[in-house]
């Protein structure tokens, strides 16, 4: 199962309504399921910009009418909403999206807090710059408290790119965080992905951990359960990892809550690519691919 930690979810699109945790087939139930972490509080998912809708799809997305844009058709999804209408959240809203998805809660108790109802993966297309109020560290704790959970961490690098250093905004750059770029057609970086090496608080680290795709990807939006192709950004890069986990989860079970041997069957089993120009790094990985193309098929295969 895998969460969305984005701008909300139309839960209701046909490529997303038969694949909610919270839809038996005939009811639906929102506890434990959904949080709205920003002001409106609403009860029930929405997604007034868009964004939330589009990544989930890209996670478990199909219709069954033959539009299958999700990479895990076959998982479950659970979401909580951590910015609003504009694309815009705060310290404190991304905070309680991560503690509500390491142990869901009915709406209005987060003392019935229950972990065993966690996600597998959450995929996190966002970043919190200082104008939203973070600093460095801001976050990790609560990111390091996710992995620790043995819940998977995938989060977009940032479209700052070009140029090297400009992975720069909490959670993407830490440890902890495995960080995804975004590739085109041609399995070239895109030109806005961020690279690395990380400079913002003084590790040198490499980033991005992989790369997918994230140009052009075709999704589901809110609008009359439209589906709307060619949006580009790392966003769309990441939801690919958070929806591979559940694939891979699926083929060996025995990687279930190892978040650090997952992220290793990834990196090794990845479609190795290396720059022209590499931002002051050696061939593997790199501050531009990481250690390169996102394989699930090979990740499934591997030993």
């Amino acid at each position: 199962m895998v969460a969305g930690n984005d701008t909300g979810v139309k839960w209701d699109h046909p490529a997303l309504k038969s694949h909610y945790r919270g839809w038996n087939g005939h009811t639906v139930n929102h506890d434990y399921n959904w949080h709205d972490a920003t002001s409106d509080h609403s009860p029930v998912p929405i997604d007034p910009n868009a964004h939330g809708t589009f990544t989930a799809s890209e996670m478990v997305g199909d219709d069954g009418m033959g539009n299958q844009v999700g990479v895990a058709p076959g998982a479950q999804w659970i979401a909580c909403r951590n910015m609003d209408r504009h694309g815009t959240g705060s310290p404190a809203q991304y905070i309680e999206c991560f503690e509500f998805l390491i142990a869901p809660y009915p709406f209005g108790h987060p003392e019935e807090a229950n972990p065993a109802l966690a996600p597998d993966s959450i995929n996190n297309s966002w970043a919190c710059p200082a104008s939203e109020g973070c600093s460095i560290g801001t976050l990790l704790q609560v990111v390091e408290a996710v992995r620790a959970a043995g819940i998977f961490p995938a989060m977009a690098t940032g479209n700052s790119g070009p140029n090297c250093s400009t992975v720069s905004d909490p959670p993407e750059f830490y440890a902890s965080s495995v960080s995804v770029g975004a590739t085109d057609a041609y399995n070239q970086i895109a030109l806005f992905s961020s690279r690395g090496p990380v400079m913002i608080d003084g590790s040198h680290r490499t980033k991005p951990d992989l790369s997918a795709p994230g140009v052009n990807i075709r999704g589901a939006i809110p609008y009359n359960n439209m589906y709307q192709g060619y949006w580009s950004g790392t966003s769309m890069a990441a939801p690919h990892l958070a929806g591979g986990v559940a694939l891979l989860w699926q083929a060996k079970p025995e990687l279930i809550g190892n978040v650090d041997t997952t992220e290793a069957v990834f990196t090794q089993s990845a479609h190795h690519l290396t720059p022209l120009h590499n931002c002051g790094v050696g061939l593997l990985p790199n501050n531009v691919y990481g250690w390169g193309l996102l394989d699930l098929l090979n990740a499934v295969q591997s030993r």
